[in-house]
């Protein structure tokens, strides 16, 4: 359960699969919980290799040209690598 709605969800899939086609998307966070109300939008990317800040940039400025500005942290992680926040963060998250 997420809490986006659908076109935001369409745009942020389509702007992820055109800057970052080989990772994963997922929502994390106050999105994911249906008790919460208002909070940033966070995005968790894994793909074989940690997708570049730069990249990043780019993606995260055409999610916020396509839905509007307001708060959107994303981050990124490769599959394989051990993080205790990747683990917290996926623990409660959508794939996309």
């Amino acid at each position: 359960v997420m809490r986006l709605e659908k076109e935001r969800v369409e745009a942020i899939k389509r702007e992820a699969a055109n800057w970052t086609p080989d990772a994963d998307t997922f929502v994390f966070g106050s999105r994911t919980d249906h008790h919460a109300r208002g909070g940033d939008i966070d995005l968790l990317l894994l793909s074989e290799k940690k997708v570049p800040l730069a990249t990043l940039r780019h993606l995260r400025r055409a999610i916020l040209d396509e839905i509007g500005e307001q708060r959107l942290d994303i981050v990124s992680f490769a599959r394989t690598a051990e993080n205790p926040f990747k683990d917290v963060a996926l623990s409660t998250a959508a794939k996309l």
